[in-house]
């Protein structure tokens, strides 16, 4: 079961904006609708193993959810909204997350270190926010990493040589727009022609979880 293209859907704080328990979903897609608001935490607590999350080109703000209700995501597509707020360290946990899309926000704050920790992460956008500080030293240990989208933030200091290395075995790193201070102009890296990599996951994919296909 897929929730999907709902549209004109206004978000709010209050209790009464909830989804009703749909045990088996498998999906919620969003994307490219007019949402406005925060986003509900309750939204996320019908099955704690949805895999598939995506709620891009909308006009939602507030922050980043620190707990997604599931920690069966695959793909997480926020971008193109009004997001701020920086990015919470318990994405880090998202042990099975392969995308993180947060492109065109206004993001703020460090990139957490517990992102590198994500073993399956083949797809990481966060281009057009307003991350400052270092970029991590340690980027280089996302070994699954195949796009890797960092321009136009406020990042300072120098490249890291982990992500130098990257370059080297897996594919090209461009300049652009990036923070002012340090030896950091901007990075983004792709990887293209990597079939089937950068898309936003399958909607229909089923779900793996035993507890969800039980209920």
């Amino acid at each position: 079961m897929t929730l999907a293209y709902a549209s004109l859907i206004t978000f709010t704080s209050t209790s009464n904006n909830k989804l009703p328990n749909f045990a088996q979903l498998q999906a919620i897609d969003l994307s490219n609708n007019l949402l406005t608001g925060f986003i509900p935490i309750n939204l996320f607590t019908f099955c704690f193993c949805l895999p598939f999350i995506a709620l891009q080109n909308n006009s939602l703000s507030g922050s980043i959810l620190s707990s997604w209700g599931t920690q069966n995501l695959r793909p997480l597509t926020l971008d193109h909204n009004s997001l701020y707020g920086s990015i919470p360290n318990s994405l880090g946990k998202l042990d099975n997350l392969e995308e993180l899309s947060l492109n065109h926000n206004k993001i703020n704050g460090i990139l957490p270190k517990e992102l590198v920790g994500l073993k399956h992460l083949s797809s990481l956008k966060l281009k057009k926010n307003q991350i400052t500080g270092d970029i991590l030293p340690t980027i280089g240990n996302l070994s699954s990493i195949r796009i890797l989208h960092l321009s136009e933030n406020t990042f300072t200091g120098e490249t890291p040589a982990s992500l130098i290395l990257l370059k080297r075995e897996s594919g090209s790193i461009s300049k652009a727009r990036n923070g002012k201070s340090g030896g950091v102009k901007g990075i983004e890296k792709g990887i293209a022609a990597a079939a089937g990599v950068g898309g936003s996951g399958d909607a229909g994919a089923k779900s793996e979880c035993a507890e969800c296909a039980a209920a």
